[in-house]
This record gives structure tokens, sequence and C-alpha cells, in this order.
């Protein structure tokens, strides 16, 4: 597995300021705060209740992608479907039905789907996205197989780089977008270039 992680610690830490701070990705859903909320939703969906709500899914939605397909895509499952599916993955033991009962449900493909398990078990589930897989050298698709590379990559990787599932994800994510809009990116490092480096 030809994978790298093409930065180091200290500016692993730098582009997850950035993206914490940053307002410019849609409208500001993006940003620590976004995380938060997401965060404590699907945590608390998987503590306190072992299953999702409608209003559970649409603050994925709200967090994953703009526009509005992908909400009224995840509309079309029933309440007691969500429930079902989502109780199951929560309580799965295997990766393959963990992953595999919430893709059962409408509008809920891999990307999706992995959103939710890694809010929801933040300590062993990366997000897999496009940019996160780009900045690796990764090809941005899903197959089983290469979902539990993924995660065993990301967990490998997670200490050395901030310490966290989330740290890494964000630096990963914010190096793809920088790279990807090189004037968006210059404007932003400008604003942090005086802060203080953290080893």
């Amino acid at each position: 597995m030809p994978w790298e992680i093409p930065f180091g610690r200290r500016e692993a830490v730098a582009l997850g300021v950035r993206y914490a701070e940053s307002g410019s990705y849609q409208r500001g859903v993006l940003n620590a705060a976004a995380d938060q909320q997401i965060a404590t939703c699907l945590e608390d969906a998987r503590r306190r209740r072992g299953y999702l709500r409608p209003p559970d899914l649409l603050e994925v939605a709200r967090w994953k992608y703009r526009g509005p397909k992908l909400r009224s895509l995840l509309e079309e499952n029933s309440e007691s479907d969500l429930r079902e599916c989502s109780r199951a993955s929560f309580a799965a033991n295997g990766e393959r039905l963990r992953i595999g009962a919430l893709m059962t449900l409408r509008g809920i493909g891999a990307p999706v789907a992995s959103t939710i398990l890694h809010f929801a078990f933040p300590t062993l589930y990366p997000v897999l996205d496009k940019r996160a897989l780009r900045t690796i050298g990764a090809k941005p698709e899903f197959r089983f197989e290469r979902w539990l590379e993924y995660c065993e990559f990301c967990r490998d990787a997670a200490p050395e780089y901030g310490g966290s599932l989330r740290a890494l994800d964000r630096a990963l994510w914010q190096y793809d977008l920088e790279r990807k809009s090189p004037r968006s990116a210059r404007t932003t490092r400008k604003r942090y270039k005086n802060k203080p480096q953290i080893n």
C-alpha cells in the first residue's frame, strides 16, 4: 500500500488550525464548531439511544455535502428503517456489518456511512473523503477491503499527526483543499504565519 502523508506533525497542526477557523468552504459549515455539533449529535445517538433518528441524518447531510440532493435522498428513509439499520450498525461486532448496515439506507454510500461512523466512534474510524484520499495518494474509491486498510492506516498515523483521527482527518482534508485552491490557501496562510509554532 504506497500511501504516504506528505507533511509532518508541525504542518499537520497548522493545517488543523486553518481548517478549524476557516469560514470559506460550504459557507462555514466545515469548521471546529460544526465538527463539535455533529460529534455531539452522533455520539449521543450511539451512546444514549443506540440508533439514529431522522434529525441526526439531516445533521450528517448538512455537514457532509452542500446542496439539497443528499438531504432529499436521506429523507426518503422511514424512521423504522433508519432505527433498525443504525441499531444493527452501532451494535455490530464485525466491520462489514458496521458499515454495510448503514449503506443499505437510501442516500448512504461509503462517504456518508464513514462520516456517521467517524463521529459516532471517534477513536475508530476516519472519514472516507476524496480530499483526504488524494492527499495520501489513494484512489477515491470504495471497496470494503480498501476501507479496512484506510482505517488501519489512519489509526496508525494519528498519534504522530495530532493524536486523534479527527485531527489527522482535518489536516488531510485541508491539505488537499489548499493544494487545489492555491489562491485562497495563500490568503489563509498569511493570516497564520505570525502565530507561534507548535512543536
